[in-house]
């Protein structure tokens, strides 16, 4: 089983309620799905699961993880779990994250970019031509960038991309979220963001589910068949 937790904003505990109706065996990963904002540090805030299942989790950061220093400091103990850009298969499904919210200071579609990629942002603050993400301030750590969406088809496809801003089957969305998962082949895209519980199909015969605040997505092999049958009858 899967769960998939979007947009706690300091407040964990509806997944830890829920995560501790199972046994740790039972849970193969729990992803986050952004402006997790932790006052403490991620592993302190997730201690309840317990050591199994925080080996487990996988976040992305939303736009809200950098209001603060310290809110983005907190993900660092588990920075090898974000998610951002990394292609994993759990429980049989391949799943892909893209951390982030449009930002206007970087990006807001459709409006032209004003940087393509982090190093050249990084380097203009920095004034430093070697300049990495490290040297990026700190604010654009959750935004997304243009070298974020992938321009060709992938390789081999996804089965879940996960995002934290909203493609544009919701009006709030962004179109350029929607080539990311047309290109990455997803079937499933879950985001947070908008607070908003909703579902709706994707052109190629995939769906979207928006997170409300707080809110857990449930994922089994079962559900995942008959959600897969489900839009192979809609798009027949």
């Amino acid at each position: 089983m899967l769960l998939f937790f979007a947009d706690a904003h300091g407040d964990f505990t509806e997944l830890l309620d829920i995560a501790g109706q199972y046994t740790p065996s039972s849970i193969e990963g729990i992803f986050l799905l952004g402006d997790q904002t932790p006052q403490r540090p991620l592993t302190e805030e997730l201690a309840p699961l317990g050591a199994e299942l925080i080996a487990k989790t996988w976040f992305l950061l939303g736009n809200h993880d950098v209001d603060t220093p310290a809110f983005l400091e907190n993900h660092f103990c588990l920075w090898s779990r974000h998610l951002h850009q990394q292609t994993i298969t759990v429980d049989g499904l391949r799943i892909c994250g893209l951390s982030g919210a449009f930002d206007e200071a970087i990006w807001l579609p459709p409006a032209p970019p004003h940087w393509p990629n982090r190093h050249a942002c990084a380097e203009y603050h920095s004034h430093d031509a070697q300049a990495n993400q490290e040297q990026l301030p700190r604010g654009h750590w959750a935004a997304i960038f243009p070298e974020d969406i992938p321009a060709t088809p992938a390789d081999e496809s996804v089965d879940i991309l996960l995002t934290h801003d909203a493609p544009d089957t919701h009006p709030r969305g962004f179109a350029q979220l929607t080539q990311a998962a047309r290109n990455n082949g997803a079937a499933l895209v879950l985001h947070g963001h908008l607070h908003e519980d909703y579902q709706a199909p994707l052109p190629w015969g995939g769906r979207v589910y928006g997170l409300d605040k707080q809110q857990i997505f449930f994922m089994t092999p079962e559900m995942w068949s008959k959600l897969r049958q489900l839009d192979r009858d809609s798009s027949s």
